[in-house]
């Protein structure tokens, strides 16, 4: 894999797992209307179970998709959720470093300059082949 490669993996991955954490969210609060929906049903008319008992399988149907999404994404499961606003860049060196580690790569170092002093780099260092000869116009 390229260094592009890997970035645009990392990338990816770092996407999937701030979806899984917006789609825990959803389902979660999805589930506790519809458990609430259950509650109120239950206590205000008093029905007998089966009448409302099917409320409860979109719940069950939510709690399977997240743990097939969780194991899909994470794989192993772990304790730590996203808790800041630089979780999405931190998980995406994460992902980053572990992709160079399993290609067996070194990873570019980071360097202070922004891009646009790279670019004037880059120019610098054509200039600098032109004068010595090694890109000759002639």
């Amino acid at each position: 894999m390229t260094h592009q490669e890997i970035q645009k993996a990392a990338r990816k991955k770092v996407e999937a797992k701030k979806s899984f954490y917006i789609l825990a969210l959803v389902f979660g609060a999805l589930s506790i209307i519809i458990l609430l929906i259950m509650a109120f049903i239950r206590f205000k008319f008093d029905p007998p179970i089966g009448e409302y008992f099917w409320l409860l399988i979109p719940v069950v149907g939510f709690a399977l998709v997240l743990g097939i999404l969780y194991l899909s994404i994470f794989r192993i499961p772990r304790s730590r959720l996203a808790g800041d606003d630089n979780w999405e860049e931190r998980q995406l060196k994460v992902e980053i470093q572990r992709l160079y580690r399993r290609e067996g790569m070194s990873p570019p170092r980071e360097s202070k300059l922004s891009d646009e002093d790279r670019l004037e780099l880059k120019e610098l260092e054509r200039l600098k082949q032109k004068w010595e000869g090694k890109d000759d116009l002639v």
